[in-house]
């Protein structure tokens, strides 16, 4: 579905939904989603793979908590960053419940975005917005699920 939305600045965004595992024609063959959705249906979220661009997109499934940045916040929030081991490192605080409730669903949704071979970058919607060493650092942040 496509839809121009106007903003309160007077801005025009051409907005792109993506339903039903449809693309836009222009991403044909260039996007592929790999879903987690856990049993009961507590969480189910998508991870995004863009071809062209080498990037796995996550969205509430793991995150990072920059240390430059950490070092400023206050003591409180320092304390629970390194609690959640998000702290200069890949963490999964909001769906590890899910994950180690489901974890055949968790092991399935981890295997198939480690094997989409056109990856490098790692994107995050929280925090860092890119994780150095993608690959690696996705692949250890889940290693708790299993070989």
């Amino acid at each position: 579905m496509q839809a121009n939305t106007t903003t309160s600045s007077g801005a025009t965004l051409d907005v792109r939904v993506i339903t039903n595992g449809c693309c836009p024609p222009e991403f044909a063959g260039d996007v592929q989603f790999a879903t987690f959705a856990s049993q009961p249906a507590v969480l189910q979220e998508v991870t995004t793979l863009i071809k062209s661009r080498q990037a796995v997109v996550l969205a509430d499934m793991a995150f990072m908590q920059p240390l430059d940045l950490l070092e400023r916040l206050p003591a409180p929030v320092r304390a629970v960053s390194r609690q959640l081991q998000v702290a200069g490192r890949l963490g999964c605080p909001i769906p590890f419940p899910a994950l180690t409730k489901n974890p055949e669903l968790g092991l399935a949704w981890r295997d198939q975005v480690l094997g989409w071979q056109a990856w490098e970058r790692l994107l995050c919607c929280h925090l860092q917005p890119l994780v150095g060493d993608g690959r690696e650092q996705f692949a250890r942040c889940f290693s708790f699920l299993g070989p």
